[in-house]
């Protein structure tokens, strides 16, 4: 191991002795004695938040042997990509945003899945959920090697033995691993058949013990021939070779549609020719935070940091909370607009960031919030400057088609205060449905993330050959006189950027602890006319929402999103906090290297 960077942090968050942390069953290697499980921890020494309790201790065990946050948040991703393969997978995508305690620097590590180059805007219309027609180039092995190069002290190879013995040994099957695991789109492909289901379609019982040999075997190719074994070698090859002849089962139309049973247009020169930027962290001034988050292709980023110089104007700490909410939810619509209008790949298109990211830009929308809800869908703003002051009346707008993607998010501090925001994805839960034939992970199907029809005239998340479509992913450190105070993230598709938005503006506005902040409930206006929210939300406030300000709200009660985030406060303590909000009434995983008493 190379010398570890010497920072110092003092780290900690203090938080109220009335939250309990909730217990939840391990789901560790099936031969070890995992520490019991919960959803908040606090102590000392660095810290893991993830969904995970196999991933969250591989954390932890990498911090306590001295390794940094970098070297934890990739050993964590990969022993997620065997526990949650329809989340992590280095068949799919991810964002790492890192702070640098002692430079006091922020990065970003990450990439969007490019499209083949053969693929345009005919190949998007009408374009399954699954399917191997779905999948772009993946992108995240080459972010775990890059991640390690810049900010890390161990090599890939070591990061990934956890993963590998997790692999052979096998973990415990709970509620959440079988319900993807049954998945009817798996049920379409040999390969996912072979690996998810038994011989009668059936998904491994609750409390079996799950093994994937062809994941360890690939690992440790990887840990052999590096990221090369991949993008040019046999991995990248098995890869194009199940794109372009799906492994479909004789009977797969009983389980997915026509469209999904067509062969995709990957290449090995779309692999080989891979190439991964490292653009600049988006980062915003608000209050007395630094808010560094991800970059442009993701909307993440750009989305909330608006939202948040909109809100800029107002003091949301008050004793009226609902006026509060009102105005975050009208940022929020407005934020929205502004985001698909403008956000894409700007290799491919004019993204105005510094005009959407600007405090004028910012004011000229906040303006047009009153006193009344405005009727969604608004349209979109003008980033150039000048900006305008006269608060012109709002014109009518199109809102987005709503979407159904499945992340996973996780954070992770170490002793020196360095702190890790990690996101990653194959779209939709168990991505295009595939798994590579002998190598035990699945593909992803990014490519449904374009726009299947523009929603106006130069249109930026339209197909082209090459580009990558936009995505939500907001991986976000905030940062106080040059010391993070948090690292939060969040799962969800479109409703990434509302709740990440949400518990930023209770952490950091209403005083709320990380705790409560995660556990209140949520609500997400993506610019529509009627705003979706959590039943706990609408029982607090949207009575008082809709009889003062005219906000209407969705009857389900279904939960918005999955957050995790770790707090930092002065006193010395960290507080790792993990959503309870999960498929099939799993938890998450919230660890810390020394507990506090």
């Amino acid at each position: 191991m190379r010398p570890m960077r010497s920072i110092r942090l003092t780290a900690g968050a203090a938080m109220l002795a009335a939250v309990a942390a909730v217990t939840v069953t391990p789901r560790a290697g099936a031969d070890d004695q995992a520490p019991e499980s919960k959803t908040v921890a606090i102590g000392t020494g660095g810290a893991v938040a993830t969904i995970d309790p196999a991933a969250s201790q591989a954390g932890i065990d990498v911090l306590r042997k001295g390794g940094n946050a970098v070297d934890a948040a990739v050993t964590v991703a990969a022993v997620l990509s065997v526990t949650e393969p329809g989340v992590e997978s280095i068949g799919g995508v991810s964002y790492l945003t890192f702070y640098d305690r002692r430079k006091q620097e922020a990065g970003v590590i990450g990439d969007r899945t490019p499209a083949p180059k053969t693929f345009g805007q005919a190949d998007r219309v009408g374009l399954a959920g699954s399917g191997a027609m779905s999948v772009g180039v993946p992108t995240t092995l080459v972010s775990w090697q890059k991640a390690l190069d810049r900010y890390g002290t161990i090599s890939l190879s070591e990061a990934l033995q956890p993963a590998i013995r997790v692999a052979r040994a096998g973990f415990v099957v709970d509620a959440n691993f079988q319900q993807l695991a049954n998945s009817r789109n798996f049920k379409a492909f040999s390969s996912s058949r072979k690996l998810f289901l038994n011989d009668n379609l059936q998904p491994p019982p609750v409390g079996a013990t799950f093994r994937n040999p062809d994941l360890a075997a690939t690992y440790e190719l990887i840990t052999e021939k590096g990221v090369d074994a991949l993008y040019h070698g046999p991995i990248g090859q098995a890869i194009v070779d199940t794109v372009q002849r799906p492994p479909l089962v004789d009977d797969a139309s009983s389980y997915v549609t026509a469209a999904a049973l067509r062969a995709g247009k990957l290449e090995s020169s779309d692999i080989e020719d891979y190439r991964q930027r490292t653009p600049p962290a988006t980062k915003i001034k608000y209050r007395d935070y630094h808010i560094y988050s991800s970059p442009l292709p993701e909307s993440g980023g750009t989305t909330v940091s608006e939202a948040l110089n909109i809100l800029e104007r107002y003091d949301l700490s008050g004793p009226d909370r609902v006026l509060a909410l009102h105005r975050v939810l009208e940022a929020s619509k407005l934020a929205y607009a502004d985001r698909a209008r403008y956000v894409g790949d700007p290799r491919f298109v004019d993204v105005p960031l510094s005009g959407l990211l600007s405090q004028g830009f910012a004011d000229e929308r906040g303006c047009l919030i009153g006193d009344t809800a405005l009727p969604g869908p608004v349209a979109y703003g003008d980033p150039k400057p000048p900006y305008d002051k006269k608060c012109s009346a709002v014109e009518p707008g199109v809102s987005e088609p709503g979407d159904e993607h499945s992340t996973h998010h996780f954070s992770v501090v170490d002793q020196w205060g360095n702190a890790v925001s990690y996101t990653g994805t194959l779209v939709s839960s168990g991505g295009s449905g595939v798994t590579v034939p002998g190598y035990g992970f699945m593909l992803n199907n990014e490519l449904t993330n374009f726009n299947a029809a523009p929603l106006y005239p130069g249109d930026p998340n339209l197909a082209e050959g090459g580009k990558r479509p936009r995505g939500n992913m907001a991986p976000t450190i905030v940062v106080r006189d040059g010391r993070p105070v948090l690292t939060l993230g969040v799962a969800g598709g479109q409703t990434i950027q509302t709740t990440a938005l949400g518990i930023l503006v209770g952490h950091l506005d209403f005083g709320q602890s990380l705790p409560e902040a995660l556990a209140t409930g949520r609500v997400s206006q993506r610019n529509t006319a009627v705003t979706q929210a959590e039943a706990a939300f609408r029982d607090s406030y949207a009575p008082e929402l809709a009889a003062r300000f005219g906000h209407q709200f969705t009857t389900g009660g279904a939960s918005i999103a999955v957050a995790q985030g770790i707090s930092i406060d002065p006193d010395g303590r960290l507080v790792a906090v993990s959503d309870t909000r999960r498929a099939a009434g799993a938890s998450g995983d919230a660890r810390v290297v020394s507990p506090a008493d």
